[in-house]
């Protein structure tokens, strides 16, 4: 999913959350110097992310992830699991507990758009990095099997 900087984003989740389990939104990252990162309702509600937020989608019974004002740093991979604690006993008298993370089937990747400027002349259009590579390297396969029909 591709947003401006600045933008605001809903990413969806396909878990569905059940009464008493929590969901966990995950995030991944191609940057080397950002760590991957777990979103849960706790850090939510207790405000240490003030960005994000979720909101109950009750056709899918499952919280999507709303970030605000998106900037470079919230770029990588998301995506959720239903979150819950399993608590059991091992046998020697000692209680263990243990988080337990059901994942969903749908990840989303997060990335900004590039902003060219309104006033794009045929001067500076050819000094403007596209936005998405693959488009690229598909339109060169394009032309270079073109050039050999012809």
């Amino acid at each position: 999913m591709r947003v401006r900087p600045g933008g605001d984003v809903t990413l969806y989740c396909d878990c569905v959350i059940p009464a008493g389990s929590n969901v966990a939104w995950f995030r991944n990252c191609s940057h080397e110097n950002q760590p991957p990162f777990v979103i849960t309702y706790s850090e939510i509600f207790k405000e240490e992310l003030p960005r994000f937020s979720l909101t109950k989608n009750a056709s899918s019974e499952s919280y999507d992830l709303r970030v605000k004002n998106v900037t470079e740093n919230d770029l990588g991979l998301y995506y959720c699991a239903q979150h819950d604690r399993k608590i059991s006993d091992d046998g020697k008298g000692f209680v263990l507990s243990e988080t337990v993370y059901r994942y969903g089937n749908l990840t989303t990747r997060l990335s900004l758009t590039e902003t060219a400027s309104p006033c794009v002349t045929a001067s500076t259009a050819s000094t403007l990095t596209p936005p998405d590579c693959s488009v690229c390297w598909k339109l060169l396969e394009i032309q270079q099997l073109i050039s050999k029909e012809v």
